[in-house]
């Protein structure tokens, strides 16, 4: 139990499947932690999921592919060190993280706090195409990249290998402006 709200607005469909179970769902919303600074970590038009059943068994939550459609995430780590994305009461266990292994993001919205380092970032995010390097916002696309790499598991390799970040680069800009 994480203590916080997942709340299902649309429609839901779920396909039931061995080894994995797919569920696909409209209208979701998953709220943060009560220190957070924003109410909802995720907002989404849509949630295309799969989940791994055996590591569930296992008590892991393992997500081979995550398709969000119009999301708006925000992800935070507060002056204490929790981090808003990770599944445990307290927010402190590394092991309490969601595993994706494929991660899409279709005309996204990402946010970044971080009280420690003192950093912000507010950045539209699209993994439907590519930024060449050196155009204006690559260096935000990279640093978006690193970012839900390392929050979600991710490791950098080829689109078809093992946790890669969508099939493609990240699309999309940032904001210099602090994140409110």
């Amino acid at each position: 139990s994480t203590g916080r709200q997942l709340a299902i607005g649309g429609d839901l469909r779920v396909h039931l499947g061995w080894p994995l179970l797919q569920l696909h769902a409209g209208t979701v919303s998953f709220s943060n932690p009560s220190w957070a600074r924003k109410a909802q970590m995720l907002t989404a038009d849509e949630v295309h999921l799969s989940l791994g059943i055996w590591p569930l068994l296992q008590r892991r939550m393992v997500l081979p592919q995550v398709r969000l459609v119009r999301p708006v995430v925000f992800l935070e780590q507060g002056s204490a060190g929790r981090k808003n994305w990770l599944m445990d009461r307290e927010q402190q266990d590394e092991d309490a993280r969601v595993r994706v292994d494929l991660l899409t993001i279709d005309a996204g919205t990402l946010g970044y706090d971080d009280a420690l380092q003192h950093t912000s970032l507010l950045a539209d995010v699209s993994t439907s195409g590519a930024v060449a390097p050196g155009a204006a916002g690559a260096g935000a696309v990279q640093f978006v990249k690193r970012l839900v790499n390392g929050v979600v598991g991710l490791q950098e390799g080829p689109p078809h290998g093992h946790g890669c970040f969508a099939q493609g680069v990240a699309k999309g800009t940032a904001d210099d402006r602090p994140v409110r």
